[in-house]
Parts: structure tokens; C-alpha cells; sequence
């Protein structure tokens, strides 16, 4: 069940409106709706609020389980599963280093929701965290490369190459 159907759930069980949900917890009615239609994930800071004006803790809206480790023998890793890991975990070290020129912190694998890795991403001036599924952080990755080799082709099209032998 999503986070908005369980604000949905909540706030039905103690007979509110979704203006008195709002009121309470010190968040826009609009917000509120967008929440419960799946449009927008609440942050971190909202989904406190809201937990608070139930008095409850914010573990009631996220299916958060232990991490659980699978410890793998080094005699049974393959060449091909060592060149893979080093080529994710060097791409993660390159979008990290990206996110933080532009003010953001990445932190990876801090949390196991259900069959999921989630990480976070902080936005440092704002002071505002968000958390992005696996699959999100992937398509953020995916993003910055394929942008900046189509925007580096674009740019290079105008150009000569030098001859450098």
C-alpha cells in the first residue's frame, strides 16, 4: 500500500477531512490531496507532520524492514561479477561526485524497504532530504550520462578535431 493511501486510511479512520488533516498537521490541503492520489511523495519533514498530527510515528506510512546482508564467498565470485560491481560502483562514485558540485548529498543502501534498496538524497541548502528508490537513482544516473553525451555531440559538431599524432 502506498504512503498517500495509508494518509488516506488514517485520517478516514479518525473521521477527518482531508482540510482538517491539513490543519492539524500544518500542511496545504492541496498538498494533502496530491499526497493521497499518488501524485506527490511527501518529504521527510511533511511526512513527520502529518505522522505527528496522528500521533504516530512516520514507520506507520513506510514498510521499512531490517537490511538483510547475504554474505557471499570470495572463491565463488566470478571475473565477470568483480568487473560489474567495480563499473556500478565506480558510476555511483562519478553521479556522488556530480550531485555534490550542485549541492546535493547521496547517500547509498541506507535502508531496505520491502524487496527494495533506497538511498537518500539531501539537498544541502535546503535542508530538505528526499528518498529514491533503486530504480530512481538508476534513471538519475542513466540521465546525466545520456544528457551530457548528447549535449557534448551537439557541442562538438561545430567543431574541428585537432590532429594530434
Amino acid at each position: 500500500m502506498s504512503i498517500g493511501s495509508k494518509i488516506r486510511e488514517f485520517r478516514k479512520a479518525c473521521g477527518w477531512t482531508q482540510k482538517e488533516l491539513s490543519e492539524k498537521a500544518g500542511v496545504a490541503t492541496v498538498t494533502i490531496q496530491q499526497y493521497e492520489r499518488g501524485v506527490r511523495q511527501p518529504r521527510l519533514e511533511q511526512l513527520e507532520k502529518i505522522a505527528a498530527a496522528f500521533q504516530c510515528s512516520i514507520s506507520e506510512f513506510v514498510d521499512v524492514e531490517p537490511l538483510e546482508f547475504k554474505l557471499i564467498d570470495p572463491e565463488t565470485v566470478t571475473e565477470e561479477q568483480k568487473a560489474q560491481w567495480e563499473k556500478e560502483g565506480e558510476n555511483i562514485r562519478k553521479l556522488i561526485s556530480y550531485l555534490e558540485t550542485i549541492g546535493y548529498e547521496f547517500n547509498y543502501k541506507i535502508a531496505d524497504f520491502g524487496a527494495e534498496l533506497y538511498y537518500s538524497l539531501k539537498a544541502v541548502n535546503e535542508n530538505e532530504l528526499y528518498i529514491l528508490s533503486e530504480d530512481e537513482a538508476g534513471r538519475l544516473f542513466d540521465s546525466v550520462s545520456s544528457y551530457t553525451r548528447f549535449l557534448l555531440q551537439d557541442i562538438l559538431k561545430s567543431k574541428s578535431p585537432l590532429d594530434v599524432s
